[in-house]
């Protein structure tokens, strides 16, 4: 039987990753340790900085809280799908086991981010372990020679009943180089009247620039929050880092939820889903469109489905054999 193992986190979004995937056939979703004991010693006996240069001994003694292994049996076919977030990820002694108690399994490590001077050299302790590396990222696909996928569960909870519309646009994320840029886009469309919210973490103080919708922060808000005011909001702003391109979780928000996206993600016109009437590719601020924020549609043109398992199974299914 073919069966498939998410090892992920169960904090903010992640826990819909999980939603998307728990009921879909052969899924087996890993244990989460609460004990308010035990937990702070699983993440100390399995922490990146002390187990970097040798891992600890004894790591098997969370084998079994970690994974429910009565669910699977020794010659299923397994995908184990490991996320950044999973401290087993990092366990040599933990993809060994696996390996040697499933021979049929293949484990697979998927980047939610992108490949940096913290998460690579993580990675390349233990590119060896796993069967395929799967990244959003073409220029990572190009440089390193990961699986790129353009699909990820993702179900988001259902929308709010009868929820006032608030903003015209809505943007949520940190500085990280584009605060300029996102001033821009602000002031470009609040001179067409349209109505704004960009809560932004991490700025300088001397690169703050007051505006009446602009939140500065040194935290981001709780992820239940962002998700109410994507719901308040008519159109969600994605301004990818560093000229990324690649479908970020904003894009799943505007499109389960019904909301318009502005992106400057370029390859969106490439998703099968796209349509000018709900997404518009940003280049530079004073080319937006501001009409299509007040053009209604017809709610039948979003998308179904986006993010569902199915998509993502095929995907594995498909590439890694």
């Amino acid at each position: 039987m073919i069966k498939f193992v998410f090892m992920n986190g169960f904090d903010n979004y992640e826990i819909f990753i999980i939603n998307a995937v728990k009921d879909g056939q052969g899924v087996v979703v890993r244990n989460n340790i609460v004990n308010r004991i035990y937990y702070p010693l699983f993440k100390l006996h399995n922490k990146w900085s002390i187990n970097k240069v040798i891992e600890m001994p004894f790591k098997n003694i969370w084998f079994h809280a970690y994974l429910d292994e009565s669910l699977l049996k020794w010659d299923d076919l397994i995908y184990f799908i490991f996320y950044e977030s999973c401290y087993l990820s990092y366990s040599k002694s933990y993809l060994k086991y696996l390996r040697r108690k499933y021979p049929k399994s293949k484990l697979c490590f998927f980047f939610h981010n992108p490949v940096d001077s913290y998460n690579l050299p993580k990675i390349s302790h233990f590119r060896n372990n796993y069967d395929s590396i799967i990244t959003f990222f073409k220029d990572d696909k190009r440089k390193y020679g990961f699986l790129q996928t353009g699909t990820m569960p993702y179900l988001l909870p259902k929308p709010m009943p009868a929820i006032e519309t608030k903003y015209d646009l809505f943007f949520i994320g940190s500085d990280k180089g584009r605060i300029e840029f996102l001033i821009s886009i602000y002031d470009r469309l609040s001179s067409e009247g349209l109505d704004c919210l960009f809560y932004i973490v991490g700025v300088e103080e001397k690169k703050k620039q007051p505006r009446p919708g602009i939140v500065y922060s040194d935290n981001l808000i709780p992820y239940m929050e962002v998700l109410k005011m994507v719901q308040r909001s008519r159109c969600v702003l994605e301004v990818l880092k560093n000229e990324y391109m690649y479908a970020s979780i904003r894009e799943q928000e505007a499109m389960q939820y019904h909301k318009k996206l502005l992106t400057t993600n370029s390859d969106v016109i490439n998703e099968a889903f796209f349509n000018s009437q709900i997404i518009q590719v940003l280049t530079e601020p004073k080319r937006i469109d501001c009409a299509f924020f007040r053009k209604e549609v017809d709610e039948k043109i979003y998308p179904k489905n986006i993010g569902a398992f199915g998509s993502f199974k095929d995907f594995l299914l498909k590439n890694i054999q």
